[in-house]
């Protein structure tokens, strides 16, 4: 199992955004399913599995087909278990967070409304789904479906910050990891905190240019596999460069992206798009390039391949930018190069200790947050044009690449990148537990500068840089090197040439 593809499609009975008919565009891809012959997971909401003209719509379809449940809660399936219903007025369903999501919820509620959706999902089609999704689910949620139900897999939004309203951000970036008991967005680092249910990450966004999209805002536009979007899954070009920057053999671990639509996009606004994708499926299919699965199956090889979340690279190339994210169950971090500026634009702490924020509350609002531990933040450090993160600096000054970067696999978990400079190459040697730093001269500094938001270092003692988040308090070690907090964010001043952080 190296290169995969999930195609998933989400249903919903009711959308109060839109007035065109929901039930076309589920009938639209199962056509293509079948004329295609390319297995596709269909994840039922509730007030779309109380309609049998949903249900009739995917009967007679002759392509191998999986049904699992989305999980967001509409007005029906709240008064069903007997909990008021809190959305807006007129609404049958409601995006906002505080009433469409799991985390709006104590763990009570989330229990007797996962309950309902099991019950109706059975009394339909004679057993319990095997696969969950939805924009953001929780660790309770999920350890409570794989203990009472036996799912066998979660999905979950891709990284973003602010869209929609849902922020899920400084997690295991792409393909799935096992998520630990006190956060779903964190990867557990011990058996014993782990939920051993692979959560995938949804909707194949742009490795290179997702991150920065709305840099210095707080809300990310979206350019992902998503084929309603124009600039991005609809488009011909985007899409054949995304398959080969994602799948091919320069990476680490499971080559992996969902592709499908939601049908509240509509039939007119995804059909170019999905309709394009669907005959690149079914060439890279006959190729032999690309597998494509049922959630289910694809959550049941990792489990037998992976006991514990290995390490995953991504890495991608453009004209004039590329990146490599690195992801273990330690940390995450993010090389960018683009028009022979170089930075790190990402390093993140994974703690099983660090609980989520819904893990003992609910949100009361349309906004929710899942994250992790930052160190670089490059995002959400940025102002006015003016962009935080790590940079490499010699004699006071910011040192530039002379051309893109190169990375080279050593092992299984891994890989080191060299960046050319006027003064000789500077050396990242990613392994799961640490990230090694060589320069080629004296003089050099590696700095992180915030501009926005608060710096997550505050303090260096005994070879440990000390840091702080969400008063959570946390530390990485550093070898051969001290780290000194600056005015507007923090430097790392090696004693010779190199220095190693540890997580």
């Amino acid at each position: 199992m190296k290169n995969v593809i999930n195609i998933v499609n989400f249903i919903r009975g009711w959308d109060k955004r839109v007035d065109f008919d929901l039930k076309e565009s589920v009938a639209e891809q199962a056509r293509l399913a079948e004329e295609y012959n390319l297995p596709v997971t269909f994840l039922y909401q509730y007030d779309a599995m109380i309609q049998p003209e949903y249900i009739n719509i995917l009967k007679g379809c002759r392509a191998k087909i999986e049904f699992g449940v989305w999980i967001e809660f509409s007005r029906v399936l709240i008064e069903a278990v007997g909990l008021k219903w809190r959305g807006r007025e007129g609404f049958e369903w409601d995006w906002h967070s505080c009433v469409d999501m799991t985390v709006g919820y104590t763990t009570d509620e989330r229990r007797i409304i996962i309950d309902e959706i099991m019950r109706c999902f059975k009394d339909i089609f004679g057993y319990y789904p095997k696969t969950a999704g939805s924009w953001a689910l929780d660790a309770y949620s999920i350890k409570y479906m794989e203990q009472k139900y036996d799912i066998e897999a979660a999905l979950i939004c891709k990284e973003q910050w602010g869209t929609d309203g849902y922020s899920l951000w400084g997690g295991y970036n792409s393909s799935a990891y096992y998520p630990c008991v006190n956060n779903i967005f964190c990867p557990a680092q011990s058996s014993a905190q782990q939920i051993n249910v692979p959560v995938f990450r949804m909707l194949g966004g742009d490795p290179v240019d997702q991150y920065m999209n709305g840099i210095g805002t707080d809300i990310q536009t979206v350019e992902s596999m998503e084929p309603a979007y124009g600039c991005s899954g609809s488009d011909r070009n985007w899409v054949e460069w995304y398959l080969k920057e994602t799948f091919n053999d320069r990476s680490l671990g499971l080559n992996y992206c969902q592709a499908g639509q939601e049908n509240s996009f509509g039939w007119e606004a995804m059909k170019d798009g999905y309709s394009m994708q669907m005959e690149l499926f079914d060439e890279k299919r006959n190729l032999g390039e690309i597998d494509f699965e049922l959630v289910s199956e694809t959550a049941g090889k990792y489990k037998k391949i992976y006991s514990m979340t290995p390490v995953r690279t991504e890495e991608a190339h453009k004209e004039n930018s590329s990146t490599i994210w690195y992801n273990s169950k330690y940390y995450r971090s993010n090389l960018y190069y683009r028009n022979n500026q170089i930075m790190l634009r990402d390093i993140f702490v994974f703690n099983e200790k660090y609980k989520e924020r819904y893990f003992d509350t609910v949100t009361v609002d349309e906004k929710l947050y899942f994250d992790n531990l930052p160190l670089i933040d490059c995002f959400r450090w940025s102002k006015d044009g003016k962009i935080g993160g790590g940079y490499f600096k010699k004699d006071g000054k910011i040192v530039n690449a002379v051309k893109d970067f190169t990375v080279h696999k050593i092992d299984d978990s891994t890989v080191y990148a060299d960046i050319e400079t006027k003064s000789g190459v500077i050396r990242l040697t990613y392994n799961e537990k640490s990230i090694a730093f060589e320069f080629p001269t004296d003089g050099f500094t590696f700095e992180a500068v915030v501009y926005k938001g608060k710096n997550s270092v505050v303090g260096f003692d005994s070879n440990k840089i000390l840091c702080s988040y969400c008063d959570f308090d946390y530390a990485a070690a550093l070898s051969d090197a001290v780290c000194e907090i600056r005015e507007n964010g923090y430097a790392i001043i090696p004693d010779k040439r190199s220095f190693e952080i540890k997580f």
